[in-house]
């Protein structure tokens, strides 16, 4: 089974150079691939869904690796497929370990199910599972694999387009809850003295297009965040119509869960629960649901009351998807949008 799927369409940034472009042209490759979008390194007991279009990624889903048994893998991932519309799925298996012929014969029989219970007008792509560097493949017409496996190949090359691309994997859950702390003392004080100095009343709409104009510098490839721009976004994202804008149109941009989580920690404790909310949502779009909780904690540690991080709380347990929480939030932009400035 032979294909060449790509991570990033090619394009060119603002300032004329070309954005990376990884072709995964192998299972080895992909599972490379994966924490890197998922930014998270340890996975067990875990299920990846990683769909294209064309031949470029379009959607990644993380998931327990025990709907596959139960039979609710499409059910689950239904609303997201539907919004992005791939035409080809791949599935990544993280049993735990050891991984022994018992356990790929049972992995095989339950991904020969999958397959054959696949969204019509999607075709499969690898199911491949993998445990301590190695990989076998579920080729569903034949017998399960068996033996020892692969190696997966790591590409030092490849890994770096990958840091260009996504950013670093955390190593452990621990690692992504420290990435949401706040930067030095310092930092912070100066962001709260640019804060301090912006217009009392700004129009809202020269608020929105600093924002935007923010987000479209990183729309290519992460940048560094200057204390003054951290300050305009994260001061307009205290108005809620701002910040539910951002979540509906920029929050599953290509970089835009990088921009918004580097952003995090720039924040002064009065300005955390929105930004932290905002990122959290947009990691939950690219199936990082790790980061996504930590930052909610984040945003309700800083602000108990803050109702969007207690709503989405609440969407998350109840596994909403990313679709139909963005759906729901615009219905409820809708509903209020003549309302004067708000901050819940």
């Amino acid at each position: 089974m032979s294909h060449d799927e790509s991570l990033n369409q090619p394009s060119r940034d603002e300032d004329n150079q070309p954005t990376p472009t990884v072709r995964l042209r192998n299972p080895s490759d992909l599972i490379q691939a994966v924490p890197f979008l998922l930014r998270h390194g340890q996975l067990a007991d875990d299920l990846v869904l990683f769909a294209t279009r064309q031949g470029r990624h379009v959607f990644v889903m993380r998931a327990e690796l025990g709907i596959l048994a139960e039979g609710i893998l499409w059910p689950s991932a239904h609303p997201a497929l539907a919004a992005t519309t791939p035409d080809r799925i791949h599935l990544i298996l993280y049993p735990p370990a050891p991984v022994t012929d018992d356990t790929l014969r049972t992995l095989h029989a339950q991904a020969r199910n999958a397959a054959m219970t696949a969204p019509d007008g999607v075709q499969m792509g690898w199911i491949t599972t993998t445990s301590q560097k190695r990989w076998w493949l579920h080729d569903v017409e034949t017998a399960a694999p068996h033996g020892p496996g692969e190696l997966v190949q790591g590409d030092p090359v490849t890994s770096l387009k990958f840091q260009v691309l996504q950013g670093f994997p955390a190593a452990s859950r621990d690692a992504i809850v420290a990435s949401t702390a706040p930067h030095a003392q310092p930092v912070l004080d100066a962001v709260a003295h640019a804060i301090s100095h912006l217009p009392a009343q700004p129009a809202r709409e020269s608020v929105r297009a600093a924002v935007h104009a923010a987000l479209d510098r990183r729309a290519r490839r992460p940048i560094e965040w200057s204390i003054r721009e951290a300050a305009e976004v994260l001061d307009a994202l205290t108005d809620a119509s701002v910040r539910d804008e951002m979540i509906i149109h920029r929050s599953d941009d290509d970089h835009m869960c990088s921009a918004w989580s580097s952003l995090l920690p720039y924040a002064p404790p009065g300005w955390v629960a929105p930004v932290a909310t905002v990122a959290a949502i947009s990691a939950y779009q690219r199936g990082d649901s790790v980061f996504a909780r930590a930052a909610l904690e984040r945003a309700q540690e800083a602000n108990p009351g803050y109702q969007l991080a207690r709503i989405f709380t609440g969407l998350m347990d109840a596994a909403y998807s990313p679709s139909q929480i963005k759906a729901d939030l615009a219905e409820r932009r809708r509903m209020t949008a003549n309302r004067p400035h708000d901050t819940n």
